[in-house]
């Protein structure tokens, strides 16, 4: 997409046909080649941005291992325990955990969609995982810092909820502003905070988690697209098979 939005010419290009050229028909066909080439690498750029847009796609540290898919792990390393931010019920069928980032652009658009499957499978249990890119995404760890200090004090998924709704606003005064909002205490230690979000960390990467966001469906790493119809198959696919009756 950058590559194709990269050929729009620039006003400097006008003025060097002018200098360029001494015949008016020359200049004339130079500066309509020009933005020509304009329109069709903004209409080009726009296709292939709104294609991944539309797809979905995973941010992933530039010093991600490169394995071979083969070699991956596929299987969720750490099970669902008591300590997980969880929604939904405790025995519930199918559980979707997600590995995610709050600053990842790729998790706010996933954010609405788990939301939509939520209130579809209401019988369907959701975990957060804390995987924050902290090379890539300088907030991210603050903002999962304020997160677990929500947690602490029973309002993490309302902040959650708060934090994927202003990504781009994650300052320090924001999320000083988002704590107060929800009568959240900062003040709390740090160290249980970063303990946990370690831990998410490691099993994490123990699971194959390389990027955000990462979904399990019942454990089984999910690789399909991150789009409503395509995540709400898998969900169910993964349902039990239901039980036989047995004849009266």
């Amino acid at each position: 997409g950058g590559a194709a939005v990269s050929g729009a010419g620039f006003p400097v290009s006008l003025f060097i046909v002018e200098l360029a050229f001494d015949d008016p028909l020359l200049i004339s066909e130079a500066k309509i080649g020009i933005l020509a080439g304009s329109v069709t690498s903004a209409l080009l750029g726009w296709v292939v941005f709104r294609l991944a847009w539309n797809r979905g796609g995973v941010c992933a540290p530039p010093d991600a291992p490169e394995e071979p898919e083969e070699e991956r792990p596929v299987l969720l390393s750490e099970p669902v325990g008591p300590d997980d931010h969880v929604r939904g019920p405790a025995d519930a069928a199918v559980t979707v955990v997600k590995y995610g980032d709050f600053e990842c652009p790729y998790c706010g658009r996933l954010h609405p969609i788990l939301e939509q499957l939520r209130e579809r499978n209401p019988d369907v249990r959701f975990v957060f995982r804390h995987f924050p890119l902290r090379d890539m995404h300088p907030r991210a760890v603050p903002a999962a810092l304020v997160a677990e200090a929500a947690a602490q004090q029973g309002r993490f998924w309302e902040m959650h909820d708060l934090l994927y709704a202003h990504q781009r606003e994650l300052g320090d005064e924001d999320l000083a502003r988002y704590a107060a909002e929800l009568g959240v205490d900062l003040t709390v230690p740090i160290a249980p905070r970063s303990a946990r979000i370690a831990r998410d960390e490691r099993s994490g990467r123990a699971s194959g988690v390389r990027g955000t966001p990462t979904l399990f469906i019942n454990g089984v790493r999910y690789s399909g697209k991150l789009d409503l119809a395509a995540i709400g198959e898998a969900i169910q696919q993964a349902r039990p098979a239901p039980s036989p009756r047995k004849a009266p």
